[in-house]
Order: structure tokens, then sequence, then C-alpha cells
């Protein structure tokens, strides 16, 4: 599991909430307005790679992955309903 990081400056950024379904492997290609584009640097972060995770912990269907940069995601297996 990993992490790419695009920062967003500006008051009134919203983060991106797709990216494009292929891509290069460890390479996320966000989707969104120009707007977003504008105010995230999406080539530099992409040079910059993704973050390390250091450490993860599983528990049944629950996985907490802490990353270096002090992020915390906490993921969550679902069943597809009947």
């Amino acid at each position: 599991m990993w992490m790419q990081s695009f920062p967003m400056s500006g008051f009134r950024a919203a983060p991106f909430t797709g990216y494009e379904p292929l891509s290069p492997p460890l390479v996320l290609n966000p989707t969104g307005t120009p707007e977003q584009f504008h105010a995230a640097d999406v080539k530099a972060e992409q040079e910059r790679g993704p973050v390390k995770v250091l450490s993860s912990d599983h528990d049944g269907s629950s996985f907490v992955l802490r990353f270096e940069s002090g992020t915390v995601v906490l993921i969550q297996r679902m069943h597809a309903v009947d």
C-alpha cells in the first residue's frame, strides 16, 4: 500500500475526487477541473514519489496504515450486497 500526496494551495482549492483507472505502476493520475490542477503541482509531486509507509496493522477486515508524512489511513474491506 502506498500514498501519493497532492498538496493544494489556495483558499478554495477542492481536493481531487477521482483518478484515471489505468496508469503506470506507482503513479496516480488525478482527474479534476483546471482549477484543481492549478492549485496542485501534480507533476512535481509525482516526481517526488509516493509517501513511505512507516507501519501497518491488520485486524480482520480493517487495516491501519501510518505514513511518513504523519497521515493515518483506516481501510475496511467491504462485502458486495447480495
